[in-house]
């Protein structure tokens, strides 16, 4: 087993921290508003788009976790409309078509603040 270097450690964690709270704020709309079979289905894809990659950036702690995510993510979302899933098709709106892009695009450029806070702390490591 490798050691992990305090690089990861500190991406590991804050990504757990985003993840909980996130995920956090999708039981409590569940339980609140409810989500999955309602006109706010397009949130939930977008809450999905948004957290799912750092679900896999929080287990490897490096870059490549996080496109192993992007790409999961991509796939579920792929999977769910192609296969017609009656989670989608039972909302008429088209909006949740683009609300797992927008999540990933926002996932994205928090990684890439990331990256470029720990290459700036990590220099000289």
């Amino acid at each position: 087993m490798s050691d992990i270097n305090q690089k990861e450690l500190d991406t590991r964690r804050r990504s757990l921290q985003l993840f909980v709270c996130g995920f956090s704020v999708v039981v409590i709309k569940l339980f609140t508003v409810g989500l999955v079979e309602t006109a706010y289905i397009s949130e939930l894809m977008l809450y999905f788009g948004f957290l799912f990659p750092f679900l896999f950036y929080m287990a490897r702690g490096n870059s490549f976790g996080f496109w192993l995510g992007v790409a999961a993510t991509v796939s579920v979302s792929l999977y769910l409309e192609i296969s017609g899933s009656r989670l989608i098709s039972s909302n008429p709106e088209d909006g949740f078509k683009a609300s797992t892009e927008v999540g990933l695009l926002g996932a994205y450029l928090i990684y890439k603040v990331w990256e470029l806070y720990c290459a700036r702390k990590y220099k000289n490591t």
